[in-house]
């Protein structure tokens, strides 16, 4: 606002005012992506577009995508959330977003992401083999690997330690592997294999090198057929052709070539021919070690299918180590910390795999607050337990926090009403 001021001879005074506008002579910037960055088909996608003007002024948000134009409005410095929907198909997608100012100047620029297709299970890996050699035979395994999306690498451990490891493509491995003649025992062979989403598999087999084996059989209570995730069945050694539990010197269990249990233990001298196993989805090898006091050995093996059809359970969802609910508000310090969440499943969790987070502030129609994601921080060695952290900031104000991408390697999701927000207020 220019304002002007006079005087005449005579001592009178005059005002005038005159409201001058500057236009800016350069056209917004802004930036846009779309989250998460990785994206399957069926996951939601976002776009964030963050207006950089100089002025305070509105700048108007023109989106073109999928033959429609949706506008939304936007200040100097804010970012904002425009959600793509599900993306139901497979390939490169683009959106167009035009920015104008309000000086009429305008600037757009075309976001490109791509949709893949959706990873619905881990390598699948098995190992064939004899289950007894003798001292001057080589032990030879051959392997096959197949995944639904594509083959990034194996390895292979004997006795924990790694012997071999290979990168590799395409959906189907075949290969043989000679691990050269061993020692007399028992010896665990463990595969890991790894897809080109970062999921990964384990299978084990033990093998007997040595004189003739003991003769005994594996049962089950109950039987296996039916069993889900998280059940818990008995594993039995049925001794034959003869021999008791008195001729028994050691038993050792293993599930995927690894141990469970063993007998004797260091608190007792006592043989037992059974022990309780919790089973974990997936096609599961169970093999028992044996040896008799006069020196020979045997080892059985048997493999079981395990269905699971649950998805994971949030174990824990936390920021700034205040933990949240879905029932109550909790209150935490504004600013930014560190935001973690806790899975568990009794299955197996995907290795590298991402959460994405949703937070919309509370009120009487909730708004889009921010999108971000978490990165997997910590898988156990069992990959029943994951831990996700990323730093984040929130200001002052009340959220409600949606988890998504919540699944284990079998495709199990939470999806639907399942989806709970978790609770949480943020003051000074």
């Amino acid at each position: 606002i220019l304002k002007v001021s006079a005087r005449n001879y005579a001592g009178d005074e005059f005002e005038a005012t005159k409201l001058v506008y500057v236009l800016d002579p350069t056209p917004p910037s802004f930036s846009a992506t779309v989250t998460p960055a990785n994206l399957e088909v069926g996951d939601n996608a976002y776009l964030e577009i963050h207006v950089s003007e100089d002025t305070k002024a509105t700048c108007t948000l023109l989106v073109d995508y999928g033959g429609s134009t949706q506008t939304l409005s936007a200040r100097s410095s804010e970012t904002v959330y425009l959600n793509l929907g599900a993306m139901s198909v497979e390939g490169d997608h683009s959106v167009i977003v035009n920015v104008r100012n309000y000086s009429g100047l305008s600037y757009s620029k075309m976001v490109g992401w791509n949709v893949q297709k959706r990873d619905m299970s881990p390598p699948q890996v098995t190992i064939s083999c004899e289950e007894f050699y003798s001292e001057s035979q080589s032990v030879v395994v051959e392997l096959r690997i197949t995944d639904d999306t594509g083959l990034d690498s194996y390895s292979v451990y004997v006795d924990g330690s790694e012997v071999e490891s290979e990168d590799i493509e395409g959906t189907s491995w075949y290969v043989p592997i000679n691990l050269g003649i061993m020692s007399s025992g028992a010896h665990t062979v463990v595969v890991k294999a790894k897809d080109a989403r970062g999921k990964q598999d384990v299978a084990g087999v033990v093998v007997y090198v040595g004189r003739v084996a003991v003769p005994f059989d594996i049962q089950f209570s109950p039987s296996p057929e039916g069993l889900q995730s998280g059940d818990t069945v008995i594993i039995n050694v049925v001794l034959q052709e003869g021999i008791n539990i008195d001729d028994v010197k050691r038993v050792i269990f293993f599930v995927d070539g690894r141990t469970i249990a063993e007998y004797p233990t260091p608190d007792s001298t006592a043989v037992q021919l059974f022990t309780a196993w919790k089973v974990r989805a997936g096609d599961r090898r169970v093999t028992v070690y044996l040896e008799t006091k006069d020196g020979r050995a045997g080892v059985r093996s048997r493999t079981l299918s395990i269905e699971d059809t649950n998805p994971p359970v949030i174990e824990k969802v936390m920021f700034k180590d205040v933990e949240l609910s879905p029932e109550n508000w909790y209150t935490v310090q504004a600013g930014y910390g560190v935001f973690t969440v806790v899975l568990y499943d009794d299955g197996a969790l995907p290795s590298r795999n991402k959460l994405s987070v949703e937070v919309y502030e509370d009120g009487g129609s909730p708004r889009l607050y921010s999108t971000f994601e978490l990165p997997q921080t910590s898988l156990s060695e069992t990959r029943d337990q994951a831990t996700y952290t990323a730093t984040v900031h929130f200001t002052p104000g009340r959220y409600l926090i949606y988890i998504r991408n919540v699944k284990d390697v079998y495709g199990n999701t939470i999806s639907g009403e399942d989806i709970r927000p978790y609770l949480m207020e943020c003051t000074f």
